[in-house]
């Protein structure tokens, strides 16, 4: 059976597709067996909870909670799933976007990545299957995808020039619409690449540190009495939600406290 983008055999519980990554978050019945099947494109399984053994070409594997076991596209497996049940994240790549980013599928499938820096990058992509923007999510697969591919470039000892251009980028264009993947053109090098660098080099993702800007520039203009909503659009947000999502996941902030900080500040500077 061949499963097409998007389409598994659990309950779909949340499901995203933006540019070339596809999200699909489902709930699969205890003591079930999945038949024998292939899918369309490549891609993670994600086990969030419960019990998955898999049988495909290489072997059989109990995947443990919090792994990601790879599937390349059209690689035959069979999957029996425990008595609690499971529930799952598909992280599926669609071959044109990997194309684009002069990828292909990586070669063996029953790959297994535990590392912390893995489930911190699956964690990212599960929280931001509804509030994330586009270009986060592609930005986390880039990481993820980074995990599994051989970088084509001999890695830097020092702090390059580029990547250096690729932060002043941010640091003054942040309010535009940009991403990791449009930034590697503009300094002509790979995605995964600046990815690695990046976080290498600085110590955080570059869409983190892209959020920062934006949220740090929203702050000053609410503290200048502009409305949330106009500070939001004005920093690079698709919306006054959007600020909010992104303030309550990173600063632990409810809206209403973006109003409290202007509210602090103009007393302060009445009574100066």
């Amino acid at each position: 059976m061949r499963m097409s983008p998007g389409t598994y055999f659990g309950s779909q519980l949340q499901q995203r597709k933006t540019g070339g990554v596809y999200l699909t978050a489902c709930r699969y019945e205890p003591n079930t067996v999945l038949p024998r099947h292939t899918h369309e494109l490549p891609g993670f399984f994600l086990l969030v909870s419960g019990h998955h053994r898999e049988i495909n070409e290489h072997g059989e594997l109990e995947q443990p909670v919090s792994q990601l076991l790879y599937h390349q596209q059209e690689r035959p497996h069979k999957t029996f799933v425990g008595p609690g049940g499971m529930i799952g994240l598909n992280i599926a790549f669609d071959l044109d976007w990997l194309g684009s980013l002069e990828l292909s599928a990586p070669p063996r499938d029953g790959l297994v990545l535990g590392r912390p820096r893995a489930r911190q990058i699956s964690t990212k992509l599960t929280a931001r299957i509804q509030a994330g923007s586009p270009s986060e999510l592609e930005d986390s697969a880039l990481e993820l995808l980074d995990l599994i591919y051989l970088c084509p470039r001999a890695e830097e000892t020092r702090l390059p020039t580029w990547l250096r251009a690729v932060r002043a980028a941010i640091d003054t264009r942040f309010q535009e619409s940009i991403s990791l993947a449009s930034l590697a053109r503009e300094v002509a090098v790979h995605p995964v690449y600046l990815a690695r660098a990046f976080r290498r080099f600085y110590g955080i993702t570059l869409t983190d540190y892209l959020q920062q800007a934006r949220v740090a520039n929203a702050h000053r203009l609410i503290l200048e009495g502009m409305a949330i909503g106009d500070a939001a659009i004005e920093s690079g947000f698709c919306d006054q939600a959007y600020l909010s999502r992104i303030v309550r996941r990173k600063f632990d902030l409810k809206p209403s406290e973006l109003n409290w900080f202007r509210s602090s500040k103009r007393q302060s500077l009445a009574a100066n």
